[in-house]
């Protein structure tokens, strides 16, 4: 199997690191020495120095190949193998990146100890920086579009992966948000507590968060403002059905193709006179972090009478 390394151009990027901590030391240890600490230099940027020509080297040295069986792609730190039937193309203007659906990497170890310090002090930043690792930019290691490394990928990936013609037509984005509405609407008589009886819905909220790695495992808050007949208005929790689940997913997978930007945190909102409005966001989704008391639709009634909805 052949391993396609980056382009040169690309691959001098590398050099920037070790001549950062490089002209940091010809700046800075002279100063050292006129004040009698000519060790300080090698004490403060010892460490850094050695970390930056690691980073060079492994920068230097990244890779992509393919086989029949699986994809292989070597990085900074990691490397990742992924059956053809666990990868997908993004492109973004006209950049083509793959996608790894549960990709593992596997850590280099200097790169496994910084990542497992991450993750004890700040495990949202942690699990944020694995699951990026799931997508790979072909892009870079392509010095032309129907160039050796574009050729054996097209010819080891088979009909496993979509077509670049196929993923270039985009995905009906409002379809999607519109079966999505349709689905959760359906959900709100499934309440977290008692039945829906004679209740009328007027507006109903969601809060959804999700994980690109983890098996995208997901958190999710919803409520709905309802009303009996003749009745004050109440503000009750609901349950999203795996279907309902599974619409927000194909949104969101759709939106990577589109943007190759995969979102973490999604807010909805629909009232029963047919408005609606999705908000997404892409960093580290609070309760799925450990931040299990977030609750971003706390006084959704108060909020409802007030006539917002933010």
């Amino acid at each position: 199997m052949k391993m396609h390394v980056l382009p040169l151009h690309r691959r001098v990027v590398a050099l920037i690191f070790p001549l950062i901590i490089g002209g940091i030391a010809v700046l800075t240890t002279p100063t050292f020495f006129e004040v009698g600490l000519p060790w300080w230099p090698l004490l403060i940027l010892g460490l850094p120095g050695l970390l930056s020509l690691l980073i060079c080297f492994e920068y230097w040295n990244a890779a992509i190949g393919f086989d029949s069986e699986q994809l292989h792609f070597r990085s900074v730190g990691y490397q990742v193998t992924a059956p053809w039937q666990r990868v997908s193309e993004r492109i973004t203007d006209g950049k083509v990146s793959l996608y790894v659906e549960a990709c593992e990497p596997r850590y280099r170890w200097w790169l496994w100890i910084m990542q497992s310090a991450l993750h004890v002090f700040m495990p949202h930043r942690s699990r944020y920086a694995h699951g990026l690792m799931a997508l790979i930019p072909l892009y870079w290691f392509a010095s032309a579009p129907d160039g050796a490394v574009v050729q054996d990928f097209r010819k080891y990936s088979g009909n496993r992966v979509g077509a670049a013609d196929k993923l270039s037509a985009m995905p009906d984005l409002a379809e999607l948000q519109i079966a999505a509405i349709r689905s959760i609407a359906h959900d709100v008589s499934n309440l977290q507590d008692g039945e829906w009886e004679e209740r009328e819905w007027l507006y109903l909220a969601v809060n959804h968060e999700v994980l690109v790695a983890d098996g995208g495992r997901s958190s999710t808050q919803a409520k709905v403002i309802a009303q009996r007949p003749g009745a004050e208005l109440e503000e009750l929790g609901f349950r999203l059905r795996s279907e309902s689940k599974a619409h927000l997913l194909a949104l969101r997978d759709a939106m990577a193709e589109v943007d190759g930007k995969i979102w973490t945190i999604l807010d909805l909102t629909i009232d029963r006179s047919g408005e609606y409005d999705f908000t997404f966001g892409y960093g580290a989704p609070p309760r799925l972090s450990g931040d299990l008391l977030h609750s971003p639709l706390g006084e959704l009634l108060e909020r409802y009478r007030k006539g917002g909805s933010k």
